[in-house]
This record gives structure tokens, C-alpha cells and sequence, in this order.
């Protein structure tokens, strides 16, 4: 049963419908009314298996810092998602209508689920789309954010848009911001513990937090938690830094790592970027 709570304007995403349905996982046996207007970021689409017991699962809001302009290599995409608190939920990006990626989300707070990304030269997008799903027991619900994503590459080339927009301005290479050298996100681990290589302004501070987990059973457990490392390192007179990362004790084929890193010169700090990565 499918219920569908608000406008009926047509969405400017109607034409990735099909995509979307296979991503929500819908079938025309579970879903025979949905069709490409239903993927309306104005409206929330429920999906009940058998008739449910507990309270109204619901997404109140799905929002992304892509909206106003494109993001460059080097920044974080960062999503936001506000509904039922402790459920079991998904974040997926639709690339320009081609792939489909599940992007690590977190309850940072009750309600309140975040997921980040961070943006590589070759994360060049056009017009991406964020869908949220919140599951519970027996119910799911579905949202899309009402604004595409836009990633753009450092020289701005590529992509087959008619109306090309500018290249950046030249990244500069003195930012504090810590830019991660070693790995990009999703890497995969193939040894016990791993060095962290970065940059960032010279004779900076750079604290570092490194956490572990392993999600089992929808997310309902988690055998390998813990901070393994949470560590302030200064950078050379080049601007870069390495820590040794240890390994988890209960190590295993993937367990994610969540590092979290942000730098201080002076009277300035940075803002905090994250990378996740997945052990072999």
C-alpha cells in the first residue's frame, strides 16, 4: 500500500522514476499505482507491509549543502535528515540518473541523521538526487530532497551539460582545512592498521578521532565500536601530517573506520571533514 501525503505537481525528477523505484526497491507487485510524478520531493511515500502496530514513522525534513552552489574537490557534501528518531535508515545519492550510491549515515542526535561525503576531482555531477528512506518494524518511508546536487570538478571540464557553469577559482594550497593524501573516501584496508597521510597549512595542529564499527542485523548491532585513536599531531613546514592508525580489536571484514580530522593555527580552526573507510 502506498500513500502519498501532499502536492500534485510534477516533479523535475519524473524522469528518473524507473531508477528511483529500483533504488526504493519497490516492485509493480508492492507498488502498482507509483508512477514518475509520485517522485515528488514535496511528498513522502509510505510503504506498509502488513498493517502496522507502532507509532507514525515519518521524514520531516531531507536537506544537503549542495543547493545554492556547486561543491568542489576537496569540500564535503554533507546531508541532513530529521524524522523518527532510533530507526534504521539509508541515504542514497542518484548520480545524474546512472548510479545509485549509499552514502554512511549517523544518528547524531535523536532524529537527527547526517551523512557526508567527500567530494574528489572526479565527483563531477550535474544533477544529482538525495533520497532518504526511515525504516521501523513493519513500515518504511521514502523522501527526496526538493534541490539536485551539483559537484564540479577543479577544471570544470566534462560532463554534457548545454549550459556549462564556470570553473572554480584554483584551489589554494595553503588552506587550513585538512585535505586527506592517503586515502579517499570509501578506500578499501587491506592491513592491520593503516598510516593517515594529510595536508594543511604549515605548523598546524591537526586533531584527529578515529572510530570503528561493524554493523550487523540491519544496523541493530555493532560488534567492533570504539574510538581507537583521538590525537593532536602538528604538520611540518610543508604542511603535512601522518598518524599511525591501530587496528580494532574485534578486526574483521568490514568494520568502517570514521575519521574525523579538524586543524588549528593560531586563532583560526578549521572545519571538521570526515573520511570513511572499509576494511578488507
Amino acid at each position: 500500500m502506498i500513500k502519498a501525503n501532499s502536492t500534485s505537481r510534477r516533479s523535475p525528477y519524473a524522469r528518473f522514476a524507473p531508477l528511483v523505484v529500483a533504488t526504493l526497491g519497490l516492485t509493480l507487485t508492492m507498488a502498482p499505482s507509483l508512477r514518475a510524478q509520485d517522485i515528488n520531493p514535496h511528498r513522502q511515500i509510505i510503504v506498509q507491509r502488513s498493517p502496522a502496530n507502532s507509532g507514525k514513522l515519518v521524514i520531516k525534513s531531507l536537506t544537503h549543502n549542495a543547493a545554492k552552489q556547486p561543491l568542489r574537490a576537496g569540500t564535503t557534501f554533507s546531508v541532513t535528515m530529521t524524522g523518527t528518531p532510533r530507526a534504521q535508515v539509508e541515504i542514497f545519492l542518484i548520480e545524474d540518473g546512472n548510479n545509485v550510491r549509499s552514502l554512511p549515515v549517523q544518528e547524531v542526535s535523536a532524529g537527527v541523521y547526517v551523512a557526508s561525503l567527500n567530494v574528489r576531482n572526479q565527483d563531477r555531477l550535474e544533477e544529482g538526487i538525495i533520497i532518504g528512506r526511515l525504516q521501523r518494524q513493519n513500515q518504511v518511508v521514502f523522501r527526496a530532497a526538493s534541490e539536485p546536487v551539483v559537484f564540479q570538478s577543479r577544471g570544470g571540464a566534462g560532463g554534457n551539460s548545454s549550459n556549462p557553469r564556470p570553473s572554480p577559482e584554483p584551489e589554494n594550497p595553503n588552506t587550513l582545512r585538512p585535505q586527506f593524501t592517503s586515502h579517499q573516501n570509501e578506500d578499501r584496508i587491506t592491513t592491520r592498521g593503516f598510516t593517515l597521510r594529510g595536508q594543511t597549512q604549515a605548523n598546524a595542529e591537526v586533531s584527529i578521532r578515529v572510530t570503528s564499527s561493524l554493523p550487523v542485523l540491519g544496523g541493530f548491532l555493532d560488534l567492533a565500536s570504539g574510538i581507537l585513536i583521538n590525537q593532536t599531531v602538528r604538520a611540518d613546514n610543508q604542511g603535512n601530517f601522518q598518524l599511525q592508525i591501530p587496528p580494532p580489536n574485534n578486526m574483521s571484514r568490514g568494520v568502517r573506520y570514521l575519521i574525523q580530522a579538524a586543524a588549528r593555527r593560531g586563532n583560526q580552526t578549521s572545519p571538521t571533514v570526515e573520511l570513511t573507510l572499509i576494511q578488507e
